[in-house]
């Protein structure tokens, strides 16, 4: 008997912080959800929107743009966005914040070397993308503008990681939308 009383207040303490982490879970999972139903409502927006001001022909075009666009952002990030949710949560739990800032210009700087040189390549050599690989001379404006859009569009999961590794749920749901 004297045994279980012992424990009596570890136990409760365990639910407690039990409750606080699920009631953090849920909540968050409560925003992530509403905010990606809004994201997923806006994405189809913006398509029937470009179906419609674009045509068939064009759209095809912006929509191959979009594709170079994320892939090369996905190379360049080099999976640099799962390292930084790693050791910035990591890091912020236990009260380093120089070190969540270390990981997160370092991250920054080497994906953003990375995804510059890429768009260079991609600017300079969209006459022979859109030409040679995808048989699109039209193409070749597009490919300019989203080498342009390169390097934003691969540093961003980089902060939405970081954000996500803060605990930062509902500003990281906006940033990603």
């Amino acid at each position: 008997m004297a045994r279980e009383n012992r424990f009596a207040g570890l136990k409760r303490w365990v639910a407690r912080q039990s409750d606080e982490h699920l009631s953090e879970v849920l909540s968050g999972a409560a925003i992530t959800f509403g905010v990606k139903i809004a994201g997923v409502g806006l994405m189809f927006l913006f398509n029937v929107l470009a179906a419609r001001l674009l045509g068939v022909a064009d759209t095809g075009l912006f929509f191959l743009a979009l594709t170079v666009l994320q892939v090369g952002a996905t190379v360049a990030l080099w999976g640099l966005d799962s390292a930084t949710l790693r050791y910035v949560a990591g890091f912020a739990a236990n009260g380093r914040w120089n070190d969540v800032r270390a990981v997160l210009s370092r991250a920054v700087i080497l994906a953003l070397s990375i995804s510059v040189l890429l768009a260079v390549l991609v600017f300079f050599s969209a006459p022979f993308l859109a030409i040679r690989i995808f048989h699109e001379p039209a193409l070749e404006v597009s490919l300019r503008i989203v080498a342009i859009a390169l390097p934003v569009l691969a540093i961003l999961p980089i902060f939405v990681e970081g954000l996500k590794g803060l605990k930062k749920i509902l500003l990281r749901k906006f940033c990603k939308a």
